[in-house]
């Protein structure tokens, strides 16, 4: 925009000068013996300057400010509690008792096998061979060869330059579109059929036996202990002593007199006896029972149904496309090139020949044969033995006994807590500032340009 404006002013400026065809007058008419009539003139004209000045803005900063913000948190504090309960524990108890069993022995034994193997050896055979050895003779020949030599010469050759023709063509192209078919097509659908069949399952029945067992019983038994027991009295004793002062009251005091005496005393003491005691024990034992299940099998029906699919199909559509073709125009041009003439040298050589003598030769060779030989293969054949042998073996019998065992038990208490904190934010504040700011300004400019002005030689 800024060089547009120049460009309108300069017109401006330029335009009272003459043209060429009115002579400088301005006025076409003029005669020809005119002679340039202009004048210098100062004229002033708008010139635009690009001037710096401050603007005021307003601009919006930030600055950090702290802040305190108070929550409650509510925590749970454990507390525990101790408690008592009584359990029944089983005690193991060991017994023995003797159990037989089978072991079996490994026994070896030696057996034989007859098995007849191929033993290779060889056997020398002697025969004649035709072999052929060479032998080499010397000869001369002459030939002759073509030695080449180049000469220069000047012909015309025709040159093809590429020139590119745009051409255009018709062409037909295959458009793909979408078209629904139906078909049919067979499907296997589940249908679930009941069968019945018997089985055998083993139903448990509990039977009451009998047997014997130790039990240990706590027996009160009592004992006879030594204890030291204080038979002493209360005596009655004057505190006050010979000499003491005869104004005085005479008073007593009770003192207690000890007697120390060992004496036989009865205790109760609870032993633990194992006693032998009767009791009566169930024992689980099966019985096979044929039962009758009904289960359903999923078999499989073949079914025709009909479905829609997508069959990709072309249509021709026909188009146009603008090439280049590269057409190549011929064009003589004259080169230098060579040519080679051959011509005739005679040469003598030297080789040799070979010639291959025949010669009979005999030699030896080794042939394999086989031949078949009878051997024993000696093994051992590893049994078992059964052997029953007794045992002690040790069981673990159960019995009851009652303990008691302190546990804690743990209660949470909610407690509420004050919790603070200091964060940052940013708080927002506005701010006016000086801001150079360039304008373009129209400023006067006084300039000298040629102006027609009046020829005496006749213009009007």
């Amino acid at each position: 925009m800024r060089q547009t404006f120049m460009a309108a002013m300069v017109a401006v400026a330029t335009s009272g000068i003459a043209s060429a065809g009115d002579c400088g007058c301005g006025y076409a008419n003029a005669p020809a013996n005119c002679g340039p009539c202009y004048q210098m003139v100062e004229k002033t004209v708008m010139v635009p300057t690009w001037v710096e000045e401050m603007q005021t803005r307003t601009v919006t900063k930030y600055k950090k400010e702290e802040r305190t913000k108070t929550w409650t948190v509510h925590k749970k504090v454990p507390r525990y509690e101790t408690k008592t309960e009584t359990y029944m524990v089983n005690v193991p108890v060991t017994k023995q008792k003797e159990v037989k069993y089978t072991v079996y022995d490994t026994v070896w034994e030696d057996a034989e096998k007859t098995y007849q193997v191929q033993v290779p050896y060889w056997e020398e055979v002697e025969a004649t061979r035709t072999v052929k050895k060479p032998m080499w003779e010397e000869k001369t020949e002459e030939y002759t060869v073509k030695v080449p030599h180049y000469e220069t010469m000047t012909g015309t050759k025709t040159v093809k330059k590429p020139v590119w023709v745009e051409k255009t063509e018709e062409y037909t192209v295959k458009v793909p579109y979408w078209e629904t078919m139906t078909g049919t097509r067979t499907v296997k659908k589940p249908v679930w059929v009941e069968k019945t069949e018997e089985y055998t399952v083993n139903v448990p029945y509990y039977e009451t036996m009998t047997g014997t067992r130790t039990k240990c019983v706590r027996v009160p038994v009592t004992k006879m202990r030594t204890v030291c027991k204080d038979q002493g009295h209360w005596a009655e004793q004057a505190p006050c002593e010979t000499g003491c002062n005869t104004c005085c009251k005479p008073c007593t005091k009770k003192v207690w007199v000890p007697n120390v005496v060992k004496v036989e005393v009865p205790y109760t003491v609870c032993e633990i006896q194992r006693v032998e005691e009767p009791y009566e024990y169930k024992v689980c034992k099966y019985k096979p029972e044929t039962r009758e299940r009904t289960y359903k099998v999923c078999e499989w029906e073949t079914e025709e149904v009909e479905y829609e699919y997508k069959v990709c199909k072309y249509k021709d559509e026909a188009r146009t496309k603008t090439y280049k073709v590269c057409e190549w125009q011929a064009e003589e041009v004259e080169y230098e090139y060579q040519v080679c003439n051959w011509k005739d040298e005679a040469r003598t050589r030297t080789y040799k020949v070979c010639t291959w003598v025949e010669e009979e030769q005999p030699y030896t060779y080794k042939v394999c044969k086989h031949k078949t030989e009878d051997r024993v293969h000696k093994y051992k054949v590893c049994k078992k033995v059964a052997r029953e042998e007794t045992k002690m073996v040790e069981y673990c019998e159960w019995a009851q006994e009652e303990r008691t065992r302190e546990y804690q038990v743990c209660h949470w208490d909610t407690v509420a807590e004050e919790k603070s904190a200091t964060y940052t934010v940013c708080v927002p504040y506005t701010e006016e500032i000086q801001v150079p700011v360039k304008k373009c300004v129209m400023t006067p400019k006084t300039i000298t340009c040629k102006v027609p002005a009046c020829n005496p030689c006749g213009c009007k």
